[in-house]
């Protein structure tokens, strides 16, 4: 059985995870960091080497030999087997589309773009009349052109009117091999279209092809472009970094993206447990929404911050100094929380961020279809340690993803998912078997009732039956929140029958029976309905935010001073 340094790779830090055998199974054993990547580092490789050596520190193996990491695991248990890594890239791609059609351009493509957390900068339609126009293409490319762009994507249909002002394109972006830094090609389209660019590129510039794009919401394709786009930050971040070559050396595979390696944990859950997924990735520049089932997965990113907080914190919290605490959180993105009041206003930040995305009337993200099997929602990233405990992290998984059915709260407290992702690509057996054991650690169990009835009438009726014949039975109303603690590693027997045409997971208004293992908060019923009713603004949004952290008990309804 094999054992596995995983490296992550941040703009702040590189850290390492050690994974090995322990009382005969695989598992999550020690993490070091080295902070400070990028800010006065001379060396990534010499930022993973210090990395390693808080991990030798904590364990007492060896893990380093002549300035490099020690492979493979030798027989005193020094060194591991397997090296992979993981990159969270800073700052957005600035990316220019040249679509075949408006759909094409101003939809499709510009959606892959927004919805991977990049900066769409320049979008130009082959189809327009002012094309067609002599000289007009080169007046377009010269705007393009000043706008300096990362990547340009092509979107193309099978039309063989494209092919001369493909050609001509091609063409006209050849001068462009000459810059510093040229920018890199994506291609979605026929066959035919790209034989009639890359006639014109003449391999000046390197020309990657995806699937095609389809604007119909009913068929589009958008996830390849994405994930293409996150491997390219990648690419480029990674070149900036010093002696990334050395370091890049130890591993005999690419680093993977973070995206990536969401993309791989929620096909492996959504899989396995033929279950709906969904993650919350809270990253310090953005938020990350997955969500995924047995045959399809996508993500969306969203900016934080855009939106005003007020109506996002609960009433017992001061609004005084939100414009404060706002323009500091944009100074210094990176800084952690110091007390209950920073946290909270980071949770409303989340909040709003992912309200912003779920408001796309065009469903970024893959809805699964809601089923029996227990699914998952889980907070991650390198500021879900910002949440403060259980109940907390709980809340805002209901509130940001808002699972439907029955299934497993989870906290990603150490930051496992997007390592073990990366691990998948090249040892998928061993991260899987971490993840069973380490990777994904309940918090409590969820039901919520998919549907709305009005505020205040039954909503579901929940039924526990105790090792000891011994029953619970209550009615939880609509609007409310209800956690159900269970006894202290006691399994129980759990029936929920919702109202009317309310569905938990066996059809409307059918009863769901299942037995459930113990998790440190029990059962939370999340009787305010799927997709949560939309929100009042001003004192009623906030008093409804502070009566499910009270209801939650994730709040002692005190004001917090600041």
């Amino acid at each position: 059985m094999k054992s596995a340094v995983v490296f992550d790779l941040s703009p702040t830090a590189v850290r390492a995870c050690l994974l090995d055998v322990a009382e005969g199974q695989c598992r999550f054993l020690a993490a070091g960091e080295y902070p400070l990547l990028q800010f006065g580092s001379e060396s990534v490789a010499e930022d993973a080497l210090g990395a390693l050596a808080e991990v030798e520190r904590l364990t007492g193996r060896g893990m380093t030999l002549r300035a490099s990491p020690l492979t493979p695991e030798g027989g005193d248990g020094t060194g591991a087997d397997v090296l992979a890594a993981v990159c969270s890239p800073a700052g957005r791609l600035r990316v220019a589309v040249v679509g075949a059609d408006a759909a094409l351009a101003y939809d499709a493509a510009a959606r892959a773009v927004q919805t991977a957390g990049h900066d769409l900068v320049h979008t130009m339609v082959l189809g327009d009349e002012a094309i067609r126009v002599p000289g007009a293409l080169h007046d377009s490319l010269r705007r393009l052109g000043r706008q300096e762009p990362d990547v340009i994507l092509f979107a193309t249909r099978d039309d063989r009117r494209l092919d001369k002002p493909l050609a001509q394109l091609g063409a006209a972006l050849r001068a462009l091999e000459a810059l510093e830094s040229p920018p890199s090609i994506l291609f979605s389209g026929q066959a035919g279209a790209r034989e009639a660019l890359d006639q014109g590129l003449k391999g000046a510039l390197v020309l990657k092809v995806l699937p095609e794009l389809r604007p119909e919401q009913s068929s589009e394709n958008l996830e390849p472009c994405k994930l293409a786009l996150a491997a390219l930050q990648v690419e480029r971040w990674c070149a900036t970094l010093p002696d990334f070559a050395r370091f890049a050396g130890w591993l005999g595979y690419r680093p993977v993206d973070r995206d990536l390696a969401l993309r791989n944990v929620v096909r492996y859950l959504s899989t396995s447990a033929v279950a709906a997924i969904r993650v919350l990735d809270c990253a310090v520049d953005g938020l990350g929404l997955w969500s995924g089932g047995p045959t399809l997965a996508g993500y969306h990113k969203a900016a934080l911050g855009d939106r005003a907080l007020e109506e996002w914190l609960p009433e017992e919290l001061p609004t005084d100094d939100v414009a404060v605490v706002t323009a500091n959180r944009h100074l210094r993105p990176r800084t952690v929380p110091a007390d209950a009041r920073e946290r909270l206003f980071w949770g409303a930040e989340v909040r709003a961020g992912a309200q912003q995305a779920s408001e796309d009337r065009r469903e970024p993200l893959p809805t699964p279809a809601l089923g029996p099997a227990l699914g998952y929602a889980v907070i991650s990233g390198s500021r879900a340690a910002w949440c403060g405990d259980e109940r907390e992290a709980a809340l805002l998984a209901l509130d940001a993803l808002q699972p439907a059915g029955v299934g497993y709260l989870c906290w990603d407290r150490l930051s496992l998912l997007a390592p073990l992702g990366a691990l998948a690509e090249v040892e998928p057996r061993l991260a899987a078997e971490v993840m069973a054991r380490d990777g994904l650690r309940p918090l409590g169990l969820y039901a919520a009732p998919l549907g709305q009835v009005r505020r205040g009438a039954e909503a579901i009726a929940v039924g526990v039956g105790f090792s000891n014949r011994d029953t619970l039975r209550m009615d939880v109303a609509s609007g409310n929140i209800e956690p159900l603690p269970q006894p202290r590693g006691e399994s129980v027997s759990l029936q929920l029958k919702p109202v009317g045409a309310l569905d938990i997971g066996a059809g409307r208004g059918r009863p769901l029976t299942l037995d459930i293992a113990p998790t440190p908060l029990g059962l939370v019923v999340d009787a305010r309905g799927r997709p949560l009713p939309a929100r009042a603004t001003g004192a009623e949004a906030r008093a409804a935010l502070s009566l499910a952290r009270r209801q939650m008990g994730a709040d002692s309804g005190q004001r917090v001073e600041p």
